[in-house]
């Protein structure tokens, strides 16, 4: 199972340079996504786009199975934060994949440490 964070998400659907290997590992893999990649996608896509666009985009990801914050995950999270240094949505990110035994597929370097993340370059 993978997790694939918002900037690879931003990568897929802007085609930016990564596109083809997330495409790639996105077609192989079950995809877990957290409601918070939802927003950050679509407030991203919205600054390039417009917002019609953009929702159809997202449309994308909710075809994956999508994630809910919830109580129990958000303590985790707030852990997670506390003991790696991670941001808000980060620490959510991260610790939906760890409850869902899924790797996270990433291209923000904040993971690069963290068991279980691959960074693309």
């Amino acid at each position: 199972m993978t997790l694939v964070d918002s900037s690879c998400w931003i990568e897929l659907l802007t085609d930016g340079r990564h596109a083809d290997k997330i495409d790639e590992i996105i077609s192989q893999e079950e995809v877990v996504v957290p409601t918070v990649v939802l927003y950050e996608v679509y407030r991203q896509l919205i600054k390039k786009i417009d917002a019609e666009e953009a929702l159809l985009a997202v449309t994308q990801l909710e075809e994956m199975k999508v994630v809910p914050l919830d109580s129990e995950l958000s303590l985790y999270a707030a852990e997670l934060s506390l003991k790696h240094k991670l941001g808000t949505a980060d620490a959510v990110i991260y610790a939906t994949a760890l409850n869902h035994q899924a790797e996270v597929i990433t291209c923000d370097n904040d993971f690069r440490l963290l068991p279980h993340c691959r960074v693309i370059e």
